[in-house]
């Protein structure tokens, strides 16, 4: 070996071993609090209320033992049917069709609206 093959082995041999030291730490690191950004209510009958032109409510619950929920759909809610973007009123004339509500906890702020056919 010559000087610079055992120089470049030198260093590729002490990042490992800085690497191997650092793993625990960076492992150690990523034991954050989990946020819960978005959760999905699968709702078998959807009807949507309008509120107003850009507005409605969705009632929704996330599970059959759980409290049913008034889930807010705004303009920024993306709403589909298939590959099919929808608007508010073309989804609202879907009377009664399954489809996944996908909502932020915090806020009750419907994200998105997959309806299933």
């Amino acid at each position: 070996m010559n000087h610079a093959t055992r120089r470049l082995a030198g260093i590729a041999g002490n990042l490992l071993l800085a690497l191997c030291l650092a793993l625990p730490s960076l492992a150690q690191a990523g034991r954050g609090e989990l946020i819960n950004l978005e959760e999905a209510a699968e709702v078998s009958d959807l009807s949507l209320s309008i509120l107003s032109n850009n507005t409605a409510t969705v009632y929704a619950r996330i599970c059959d033992q759980c409290e049913l929920l008034s889930l807010q759909v705004s303009e920024r809610t993306e709403i589909r049917r298939g590959a099919q973007r929808m608007t508010l009123q073309e989804a609202a004339g879907i009377i009664k069709a399954g489809a996944t509500v996908l909502f932020d906890p915090k806020t009750l702020e419907v994200t998105r609206i997959l309806y299933w056919q």
